[in-house]
């Protein structure tokens, strides 16, 4: 077995506040070269908020110098349940997303869109420039919502936004004290 606890793909900041919310059972050792800042954090209180918030971090990736096409917007509640995996656009930006379906070679089909909206569960092992995690709706922090925290904050190469309703941001704020 082998283990690492090293990340070289964050930027060191966003390692800092996975450490910080304890969503790793080891501390990880953050190796970028590449300091960046910690991740923004904006909260929703209805659906239509989250949708506005979702496309509010998005433009502002877009005007910190991030391409669109460098954007995965990640939603933390699975595709069953996301509105966000629906939505034909967040904002002016035009969605692509998995149809639920698979070519006769077993490719997965998407939608023509813009910008990229993926469930948390299907883009492990995938990364972004930035990350929009983004459907955050939970009141206590389990060893499931860590992993979901962990997996879609680690796919950043250089930003993450995390939308999350108000009772997240309260369980937050009793983590960070």
């Amino acid at each position: 077995t082998v283990t690492c606890h090293d990340n070289f793909r964050s930027p060191r900041a966003i390692c800092m506040t996975i450490n910080a919310l304890g969503l790793a059972k080891h501390s990880v050792n953050p190796r970028s070269p590449f300091e960046g800042e910690p991740p923004d954090f904006l909260s929703y209180g209805t659906d239509d908020q989250m949708v506005k918030k979702t496309e509010q971090a998005v433009k502002d990736m877009v005007a910190r110098g991030i391409d669109l096409a460098d954007i995965a917007v990640i939603s933390g509640c699975g595709r069953a349940r996301s509105l966000l995996e629906k939505a034909d656009h967040i904002g002016k930006y035009s969605t692509q997303r998995f149809t639920g379906a698979y070519s006769e070679a077993g490719d997965p089909i998407w939608t023509k869109g813009e910008l990229l909206v993926e469930s948390v569960f299907r883009f492990k092992g995938q990364s972004a420039a930035g990350i929009v995690l983004s459907e955050l709706d939970f009141s206590e922090m389990t060893d499931s919502e860590r992993r979901k925290l962990f997996v879609g904050m680690t796919r950043a190469h250089l930003a993450v936004t995390l939308v999350m309703s108000t009772q997240t941001e309260a369980c937050f704020e009793k983590l960070l004290g």
